[in-house]
This record gives C-alpha cells, sequence and structure tokens, in this order.
C-alpha cells in the first residue's frame, strides 16, 4: 500500500519496473528515466525540458493483485515537454497499442481506423476515488447515472488506463 488502500504497489510492479528501466537505461544512458514505482522524484527534469521516459509498469495493480486481466503497461518518451511516443502493452490481449504522432494509432503492426458503432462503450474510472472531493464524487455519480440510462451506451470500469487505449483504437468511445 503506497498513498490509501487503492494505491499498491506489488512484487510485479517492482519487477517490472527493474526490468524496463534496465534496458531503457542501458539503450538510452543519458536520458532520465521517471517511473510510478521508484523515480518519481525525477519527474521535475523532464518538466523542466530534458528529454526522458515516463513508465508505469502496471496500471490497474488492484486488478492484476486480484487476477483481474485488465492492466497494462505504459511507457512514455518526452522531448521538450511534448510527448514525442507512447507505447501502451495490453497484457491480457498481448496487444501493443502505440503512437509517434500525427494522430495515427497502431494495434501491434495495423494502423487503427475508427468506426462509429451502434452501441458505444465508456469506462468510467473511479481512480483515485478515496481522494476525489464529495461534491465532485455526486456530480460524476451524476453522470454515470445519465449514461447508463442510455440504451445505446455500456459503462464499464476496467480501473487502469487501459480506458484511454482503448478510446485511442476505437474500441471504447470514451473513457472518463
Amino acid at each position: 500500500q503506497k498513498s490509501h488502500p487503492n494505491d499498491i504497489c506489488t512484487i510485479g510492479d517492482a519487477q517490472l519496473d527493474a526490468l524496463i528501466t534496465k534496458q531503457l537505461a542501458h539503450a538510452f544512458p543519458d536520458d532520465i528515466i521517471v517511473s510510478e514505482e521508484s523515480t518519481e522524484h525525477l519527474f521535475s527534469k523532464i518538466l523542466a525540458g530534458e528529454r526522458g521516459w515516463i513508465i508505469d509498469p502496471l496500471c490497474g495493480s488492484m486488478n492484476f493483485a486480484r487476477h483481474i486481466r485488465q492492466f497494462c503497461t505504459n511507457i512514455v518518451l518526452v522531448e521538450n515537454n511534448k510527448v514525442v511516443a507512447a507505447w501502451v502493452v495490453d497484457h491480457a490481449k498481448k496487444g501493443l497499442i502505440w503512437s509517434v504522432g500525427q494522430n495515427v494509432v497502431y494495434l501491434n503492426e495495423a494502423k487503427i481506423k475508427h468506426q462509429i458503432p451502434a452501441t458505444w462503450l465508456i469506462d468510467m474510472d473511479k481512480g483515485y476515488w478515496p481522494q476525489v472531493p464529495a461534491d465532485v464524487k455526486r456530480k460524476y455519480a451524476d453522470l454515470c447515472a445519465g449514461l447508463m440510462r442510455e440504451d445505446q451506451i455500456i459503462v464499464v470500469n476496467i480501473m487502469s488506463s487501459l480506458g484511454f487505449a482503448y478510446v485511442a483504437t476505437g474500441q471504447f468511445q470514451a473513457a472518463l
């Protein structure tokens, strides 16, 4: 447990963090590497404009710890305060969602072409719910209730940043 009961770090987080950090440091020895699990204190260097990597080795640690296969690994390359590339490893689907900009997203090697489905999937992730002010919780609950009354909308909660990646690939239509 880190900041509250829903904020955990598993052995898997630590091991994957060490593996990714080691590989990036070897391949890019001059870059800053910021990890949610071990080097978050270095984030200010990236904000100051240094080139660096931001990683979340296991986004959805609570899912991972409970053997719910909805977790991912996020890796972002930042140069001059701009994201220049991003990768999301979808462990359950054994897929890689990635982009190097220009509004182009790939799923493995295939460029994604968006289609608008008749039924929308919306990820309503509560994220760090214990830290959210009560008035914001009420507004969020009202929004969820309103969306759930719509026949063409299916509301899900996958508890990881996969919802955002699925929006980028057209698998979901929104992530809130």
